[in-house]
């Protein structure tokens, strides 16, 4: 789960910094959840990443 949530965060802030909002496609492994962000993150770095995609 803190994998995905680091992956993402990399995805949000590196990857596509510019980007209104990103899509992701993924299957629907318990690790693919908002509870993996607010587990890993503060909240409100939970809440900012959730917004981007």
């Amino acid at each position: 789960m803190k994998d995905f949530a680091h992956f993402v965060k990399i995805l949000v802030d590196y990857e596509y910094p510019d980007a209104e909002v990103v899509r992701l496609v993924t299957d629907n492994l318990n690790a693919h959840k908002e509870k993996s962000f607010y587990e890993t993150f503060s909240k409100e770095e939970a809440e900012r990443i959730l917004r981007k995609i």
